[in-house]
């Protein structure tokens, strides 16, 4: 299921003769690339194909993928699924590739979110979805947990739950820290009685930098709609500017909180 990407080298900007097509295996800056196609993909998750890939790679994403398991990323990964990546051949040429394509979408329960961040990854250009009807913990699109250097940007990202569960489309819990969520459409629908959190932003007391900037939050359904639930300790915010509530609200968690996110009205969170 994972291919190497192929390009015609005559993309390439460059005068005289340009040779053969080269097979690409890695990115301008030297990580390791991979192509994962959703066409006769049967597996339950693409956590398999991630792990192949391995630590410090970039994975693209083609085609949705239907999935009941988490897709866990590895340390240092890049997962994109649309947008334009550069990439460099054996022989040192450079071309920037449209990408295709890529979605995930999960009926995943049990408090498992339908991607879990790890270690200085990054999610790209990958629309998200998690629906769930029935179960225990409820509905997650992202997961955060305890995991520092996480980058979240261009991204279509949601969740939805019609038991009595929670849904969050981005939760950051426990230690996690030196979070960017960036550019991003994240929104969640919940169900009577319970709570629905766009962005769930609860570390507690723990020191941090988090760079929450340019994306619109939608929080629906629920008795408790939060576009962003803000439970941090002594936070830098500086760069937490131009976001957008289309709808739900600001809801301040318990423990100490500082800093602040900024919306394009002029309020912010807290």
């Amino acid at each position: 299921m994972t291919d190497p990407v192929i390009r015609d080298i005559d993309v390439v900007s460059r005068s005289g003769a340009l040779g053969a097509a080269e097979t690409v295996t890695q990115t301008a800056n030297g990580n390791t690339l991979a192509v994962v196609s959703s066409a006769g993909f049967s597996d339950t998750s693409l956590t398999t194909n991630l792990t192949s890939a391995g630590a410090n790679s970039t994975v693209i994403l083609s085609g949705t993928f239907n999935t009941t398991a988490t897709t866990t990323l590895q340390s240092g990964q890049t997962l994109v699924g649309s947008g334009s990546l550069r990439v460099m051949s054996p022989s040192g040429r450079t071309a920037n590739v449209a990408l295709p394509t890529g979605a995930i979408s999960g009926t995943i329960g049990g408090g498992g979110g339908a991607i879990t961040m790890a270690a200085n990854s990054t999610l790209s250009g990958v629309t998200v979805s998690n629906s769930r009807t029935a179960g225990n913990a409820g509905s997650l699109a992202v997961v955060v947990s305890n995991t520092s250097g996480v980058t979240i940007e261009n991204s279509t990202l949601s969740s939805s739950e019609s038991s009595a569960n929670s849904a969050v489309g981005v939760s950051v819990t426990g230690t996690s820290s030196n979070l960017v969520v960036r550019n991003n459409t994240i929104s969640t629908t919940g169900s009577a009685g319970q709570v629905a959190r766009a962005l769930n932003l609860n570390t507690g007391a723990l020191a941090n930098t988090y760079t929450v900037a340019g994306n619109t939050f939608s929080a629906t359904g629920a008795t408790t709609n939060s576009a962003i639930f803000f439970n941090v300790g002594t936070a830098n915010t500086a760069a937490s500017t131009g976001n957008v509530i289309s709808a739900g609200s600001c809801t301040i968690g318990g423990g100490t909180t500082s800093g602040q996110i900024g919306f394009t009205n002029g309020t912010t969170c807290p």
